[in-house]
């Protein structure tokens, strides 16, 4: 026998064992096996199934934002001369009144805007801020003034030192003006003696006495605004140490009940919007 009738006996008695030998559905090629163009034509459809894929999610990204939307539509209802008016849309002339906005889905009211504030209304509410930002710096000063001096005695201390120059002060110009005053006496009784002996009164003698007599003017002036510090002082040591004492009984009872003396922001006025 022939060595091909040999090779062809084989495979027949393959068959006869194992029918589905040349069933195609057991041999698909795999990828690599594949030619050129069969690659491409596998990549190209692996593309257009990842690109539908995508445009399914973006289309079903797009429904859910539009749900959302037409659930977070709102209704606007205002007072117009008199009577209650509610639209789905703000007209311009209504942005500036008080409004209550509703959910269409739920029908509750999900925002209240008040009305847009008068200038003079305005104008008021500026000046209360602005007071009561005075009030805040004015209680931040008095409150480090607290921190700063542990006791009345401290307190005391400080302003000991500010009376103290003072006082020093106006002990000087007392005794410069009298000094001054003293030298302007004594050219006063020259000056009358040489008229009463008839004499002429000498230019040098008249420029002193001019010269001094504004020089006291000045002194004198400078004694009294030091006067006026003084007492100022005086009274301002009063007040701080009066407010002292209240600020600390207050801090105390502050802490005591774990809450604070530092003042808050101002809470900002209403309008519409």
């Amino acid at each position: 026998m022939s060595r091909r009738n040999i090779r062809a006996s084989s495979v027949l008695a393959a068959k006869s064992h194992n029918p589905n030998l040349h069933d195609p559905s057991l041999h698909a090629p795999g990828l690599h096996e594949l030619g050129a163009r069969d690659r491409k034509a596998v990549r190209r459809s692996a593309r257009i199934v990842a690109a539908a894929t995508l445009f399914g999610a973006c289309a079903l990204f797009g429904a859910q934002l539009a749900a959302q939307d037409k659930g977070d539509k709102k209704l606007y209802c205002w007072n117009e001369n008199g009577s209650k008016v509610c639209s789905d849309a703000l007209p311009p002339s209504a942005v500036d009144r008080q409004r209550v906005e509703i959910n269409q889905t739920s029908g509750t009211a999900v925002r209240a805007v008040s009305r847009a504030l008068t200038d003079a209304e305005r104008e008021q509410a500026a000046l209360a801020a602005k007071t009561a930002e005075s009030e805040n710096d004015r209680l931040r000063r008095e409150l480090a003034m607290v921190h700063t001096f542990a006791t009345e005695a401290d307190l005391e201390r400080s302003f000991r030192n500010r009376f103290e120059l003072l006082d020093e002060s106006l002990k000087g110009s007392a005794l410069s003006a009298k000094n001054l005053r003293d030298s302007l006496l004594r050219l006063l009784e020259e000056a009358n003696n040489d008229e009463l002996e008839n004499k002429l009164v000498g230019k040098r003698t008249v420029e002193k006495i001019r010269m001094q007599k504004q020089e006291l003017r000045e002194l004198l002036a400078l004694e009294q605004r030091q006067s006026k510090e003084r007492a100022e002082l005086d009274v301002q040591f009063k007040a701080a140490l009066e407010r002292y004492r209240e600020l600390k009984k207050a801090m105390a009872e502050a802490a005591a009940q774990g809450t604070t003396l530092l003042p808050t922001a101002p809470t900002p006025s209403p309008s519409g919007g």
